[in-house]
């Protein structure tokens, strides 16, 4: 077989297994690290070093030989191996159920550190953008549900979250770096799409304050009282926008009453 072939750690991942030994008990034989060892026999690595490979396979009792990256691997039978207890006793089961938790804890780790690499690097992007037009970034109230959207010159509809706390996200049904470089439109119900055109078309009649109808993540509906605070930029608006959750019959009722009414009856 190959040196450190997959079939060669299939061998020596059985044959550990077979021998009797624990983990523990093999490392001393072997003089090797019980996590290396345990890390063999669970094929947790793709290939052996050679001094390790000479010192389990003399603990177990094989003699090879190695001809051009060819292995021959000869059980010497006559060598008695093992201590009388086998590899799966309860306490090596709970190691290895120890040795299965921290892997994927590391993992998980790994996986987290990307997003939080991506979360940086977008708010860098962000900082760096409103340094440009020498805007400082306002600071949201983690307390509350908040959110920091950048609304260009040219039109309302290609706002996106700059910023946005973890309760609002939330009650949204997110995780705050899912959301941002978002345009906020994508989570504003669909039967509020002719309310932003004509928003955008009539600015001068924006309130302060105004009830909208969101979506949650898996599609249902939300209804929130909003109110923004906005500052100008060279390349657009910056909007703080402060949210409060509401009942479907306080968004009916303030909606019947709202400047929308008005723009509906001149046209």
């Amino acid at each position: 077989m190959e040196l450190n072939s997959q079939e060669m750690m299939d061998f020596i991942s059985n044959r550990i297994k077979e021998s009797g030994y624990t983990d523990t008990d093999l490392a001393i034989e072997s003089n090797m690290h019980r996590v290396s060892i345990w890390k063999i026999r669970n094929k947790k690595i793709s290939k052996i070093k050679p001094n390790n490979l000479k010192a389990i396979t003399n603990a177990l009792g094989i003699h090879y030989s190695i001809d051009d990256r060819k292995i021959t691997f000869n059980i010497d039978t006559s060598k008695p191996i093992g201590g009388g207890v086998m590899a799966d006793t309860t306490a090596d089961k709970v190691i290895d159920h120890l040795m299965l938790e921290n892997q994927r804890a590391n993992e998980t780790i790994v996986e987290m550190k990307k997003v939080v690499d991506t979360l940086k690097q977008d708010l860098r992007f962000k900082d760096e953008l409103l340094t440009k037009n020498h805007v400082i970034r306002p600071n949201l109230d983690q307390n509350r549900m908040q959110c920091l959207v950048s609304i260009p010159n040219d039109t309302i509809k290609k706002g996106k979250y700059l910023d946005i706390t973890t309760i609002y996200s939330k009650f949204l049904g997110y995780e705050p770096y899912e959301l941002l470089g978002e345009e906020f439109r994508n989570h504003i119900h669909n039967d509020e799409h002719e309310r932003i055109d004509a928003i955008e078309e009539n600015p001068e009649l924006t309130k302060d304050i105004e009830v909208w109808k969101v979506l949650h993540k898996d599609g249902s509906s939300l209804y929130v009282r909003a109110f923004g605070k906005s500052i100008e930029t060279a390349s657009g608006v910056l909007s703080v926008v402060d949210c409060s959750s509401i009942t479907e019959d306080d968004y009916i009722h303030e909606r019947s009453d709202s400047y929308y009414t008005d723009i509906k009856g001149r046209s």
